[in-house]
Order: structure tokens, then C-alpha cells, then sequence
């Protein structure tokens, strides 16, 4: 099977252009098993479609191909996308840390999408355990490889809003990116940034710690 290729990440781009909110959650389990889900709210730019299926974007990759790549990856169960009201919902479980970081560093997704844009090649694993820290390391945008797409940015990058949630089963003592809001019970913490940070490089990368 051929493998994935910043493939998340692909489609979290290519959503991008077409929603005014996006949100990625991670629920991790106390052994780092969980569920990842990305949601794309395009409620607000429904009457500017013109009639247009709000599912276009699912229809042009082909939803089925894509749920059975995603399922077909070692750790990744029960892939599901769903639409309601203009709010997409892509998430799949994942059996560990190796898992989730498989699919988010892999091919097939991003040759599915086809998109025409671009991350930078990262070696470093999205997630990486080290005793009590945990490590977070999303890929950068490459804006020399965003062609023309890169003109439908200019201008809205600002308005669209990019939002990272993780909830984990075990309370945090401290993490290194003050741009994380951390929750009162120190077991959530939360990123919420424009389509315009991301590309200047505001990633979101942290290192934590567990209590």
C-alpha cells in the first residue's frame, strides 16, 4: 500500500480555502490510545455557494477511498465522515501515539486529495513520548509551493480561524507554548490561531509535562 504523506495535514489545508473555521480534536486515553477529530465549519459561506453540494469537497477526493485508506493504516479503526448543516466531520480511533503519527506523516491521503499544495518535510514524528513529556511537532507550511492557491489566502487568512483541542487522562504540570490555553483540571489545553499564523510559521509546537 502506498504509504501517507503529511496526509492530515493535506486535507486540513485544502479545507482550509474553503471554510471559516476548522478545529482538530484529539481525545488521548491514559495509554495515548484515543480518537482524532477534524470538524470544518462552512455554515457561514453556505449562501455565498450558489446552490453548490456543500459536500464538493468530500465528493472531489472520493470520501469511500479515503475512509478505506485511512482504515486500511496499522493502529487506525472506525474512520468516519459525516455533514450536517455545513459542518464536516472527518475521525478515525487510533491505538497509539505510532498510529496517529502514521497517518499524519504519510502519502496516500495527499495523493488522494491531490490539493497542489504543500508542507515541509519534516523527520520528526507529530508526537513523541518521552517519560512524563510529551512532544508536539506539526509540520510548517512550504508557502514557495502554494502556486496559485496561494492568492485565494491573501486577504482571508485572518478571517479564517484554526482551532487545536487535546484532552488527555492525565493532568499537566507545564507546557513550553504560552499560546496553549490550559483548562482549570490541567487535563485540556487549547490553540486557536488564523490560517495567516500557521503560514508565518506559529505552528503550535510545544513540549509538555505530565503531574
Amino acid at each position: 500500500m502506498v504509504g501517507m504523506k503529511n496526509g492530515i495535514w493535506s486535507l486540513l489545508i485544502l479545507f482550509a480555502t474553503s471554510s471559516c473555521t476548522l478545529k482538530q480534536t484529539y481525545d488521548f486515553n491514559s495509554d495515548f490510545s484515543g480518537k482524532h477529530v477534524v470538524e470544518v465549519d462552512m455554515s457561514a459561506m453556505t449562501g455565498l455557494m450558489e446552490g453548490e453540494n456543500e459536500m464538493h469537497l468530500l465528493d472531489s477526493m472520493g470520501s469511500d477511498t479515503l475512509i478505506d485508506q485511512l482504515n486500511a493504516e496499522p493502529g487506525i479503526s472506525n474512520t468516519f465522515m459525516t455533514e450536517e448543516n455545513g459542518l464536516l466531520k472527518i475521525g478515525y480511533d487510533f491505538s497509539g501515539l505510532e498510529a496517529i503519527n502514521n497517518t499524519q506523516s504519510g502519502k496516500a491521503m495527499a495523493d488522494a486529495l491531490n490539493s497542489g499544495m504543500a508542507l515541509t518535510e519534516s523527520t520528526k514524528p507529530l508526537f513523541v513520548l518521552k517519560g512524563k513529556k510529551l512532544i508536539y511537532n506539526p509540520p510548517a507550511f512550504d508557502n514557495s509551493d502554494f502556486g496559485d492557491e496561494m492568492e485565494s489566502f491573501e486577504g482571508m487568512g485572518d478571517m479564517l480561524q484554526y482551532e487545536v483541542v487535546m484532552h488527555f487522562a492525565k493532568p499537566i504540570k507545564k507546557i513550553d507554548n504560552d499560546d496553549w490555553r490550559l483548562s482549570s483540571d490541567n487535563k485540556t489545553i487549547s490553540l486557536t490561531s488564523s490560517i495567516s499564523e500557521l503560514r508565518n510559521g506559529n505552528s503550535g509546537a510545544f513540549t509538555l509535562k505530565f503531574k
